[in-house]
């Protein structure tokens, strides 16, 4: 506090000026959600440890988040799907990718229904464009585990029987030998199934994403009804004699302790956390969380993706505006900030399609953008305005614009709202905070004051004389 201020006289007065007078000194400047509010946004998401619409009544939804139950063994924990609703996924994760071999292992127990169903998606696009799979799938063929591929490299298509809503464990390996070549299932420690074949080739380049429990695509359906534990990734083929060493070890010192001595180049235990025992790529659960927003340590931001379906509130503008902060702390791989969809038209903030590129899709070739470092972490302050009568499309960082392109962007109606994410999944690896969008163009000289006002003011920085 300022020196001034020690006296309780003095701060007693002073409190009675500043209510009955007001202050003009600068460090009174108008707060951040104040002068946005000011602007009366169509919507306005702060994230102060909710999902609620400060304007617009578009409460957001998350993801259901996994639960952590007892897993295999004695005093180990798995991770629930919470009926079919619930997954993890990692972002990013190209070690996983461009393998010649490679083995998948984890513990799974299917204690409800099943019908097309994930285990586990291994998926990236590369820079050939298209997109590729290596799955472990339940129940497309009624009662079989399987192995998808894009390709259909095998004929018939490797896997094996499993009964469903058994509510019992069991332990999966699925082995790719390039030298075999083909694959090689194993349950319970025995190998159960071998096709023979070769699997084309999981290149990186976008999108290198592995989900536990779920798919990528139709985003919250296919779910695993059932328990995933120790789910391990190898770069290589796991012999048989390594997999019934790990499936007869004992939980949960000797189970670890095989599979880590077996240089895994991802382990998750699920043992009340999404860590990689590797240390190489933690999981992000589908639900969300709050972290540390910008400027502020009494300021909330967004980490995950939350949806709003019935948001027909946000379409039909002739012009807009979109207000974020978001920071680039995680590797992201063409994801989205901001998805808006009408028809078949995106209205969207998308981050890294190309490299360390914020940019607006889809009306524009080329897109405009601006270029803010992946993996980095700083906040920034970003703004997407498009302007009917020019027409164009500004982009403004940190308060300054960036970027304009000439051209009209679509119109149309619709009802979803994705904030971290799209209604695919793309999910942004980073925090997002204070998101406002506006059925109007906001103005230069309100953007520049939005992002000088502080979220917060310290007694200690005033001074009073």
């Amino acid at each position: 506090m300022n020196r001034y201020l020690k006296s309780p006289l003095l701060r007693k007065w002073f409190w009675i000026y500043v209510v009955l007078f007001g202050c003009t000194a600068s460090s009174f400047a108008q707060l951040y959600p104040d002068e946005v509010l000011a602007d009366h946004p169509v919507s306005y998401w702060r994230f102060e440890t909710n999902l609620l619409d400060e304007t617009g009544g578009n409460e957001l939804l998350p993801a259901i988040s996994p639960d952590f139950v007892a897993g295999p063994g004695s005093d180990n924990r798995a991770f629930s799907t919470n009926n079919g609703r619930a997954w993890a996924a990692g972002f990013g994760v190209v070690e996983l990718f461009d393998l010649e071999s490679f083995s998948y292992e984890m513990w799974i127990n299917p204690a409800g229904v099943n019908q097309s169903t994930y285990l586990l998606m291994r998926r990236a696009t590369p820079p050939t464009g298209g997109s590729g799979e290596n799955s472990l799938i339940f129940n497309y063929n009624q009662g079989r585990i399987e192995l998808l591929t894009d390709h259909g490299e095998f004929v018939p298509v490797p896997g094996f029987e499993l009964a469903d809503n058994s509510n019992t464990w069991h332990h999966i390996v699925m082995v790719y030998d390039e030298e075999f070549p083909g694959v090689i299932f194993y349950l319970d420690g025995q190998e159960v199934d071998r096709v023979e074949g070769l699997i084309e080739f999981l290149n990186s380049g976008h999108d290198e994403e592995i989900y536990i429990g779920a798919t990528r695509e139709s985003i919250g359906e296919h779910v695993f009804n059932g328990y995933i534990d120790e789910v391990a990734v190898y770069t290589y083929a796991l012999t048989a004699n390594q997999v019934a060493a790990h499936y007869n070890a004992a939980f949960p010192s000797a189970y670890t302790a095989r599979v880590i001595a077996d240089n895994p180049t991802v382990y998750w235990r699920f043992e009340d956390s999404f860590k990689d025992e590797m240390k190489l790529y933690d999981l992000v659960p589908s639900g969300m969380r709050f972290v540390n927003g910008p400027k502020s340590a009494s300021n909330y931001a967004l980490y995950g993706r939350v949806s709003q379906f019935n948001a027909q509130n946000l379409y039909n503008f002739s012009a807009f505006t979109y207000e974020l902060w978001f920071n680039a702390i995680g590797r992201s791989s063409q994801s989205y900030l901001l998805f808006r969809r009408a028809g078949n038209t995106q209205q969207a903030i998308i981050y890294a399609y190309n490299p360390n590129q914020l940019e607006y899709f889809s009306e524009y070739n080329p897109r405009p953008a601006v270029t803010v470092p992946n993996q980095t972490d700083a906040w920034h302050h970003a703004v997407f305005v498009y302007d009917d009568a020019v027409p164009e499309m500004r982009i403004y960082l940190d308060g300054v614009l960036a970027n304009s392109r000439p051209g009209a962007a679509a119109g149309g109606s619709g009802n979803q709202i994705h904030i971290g994410g799209s209604d695919m999944g793309d999910t942004f690896d980073g925090y997002i905070d204070e998101v406002a969008i506006y059925d109007f163009v906001l103005g230069e000289e309100r953007i520049l004051a939005h992002y000088n006002s502080p979220f917060a003011v310290s007694v200690g920085d005033w001074s009073i004389y």
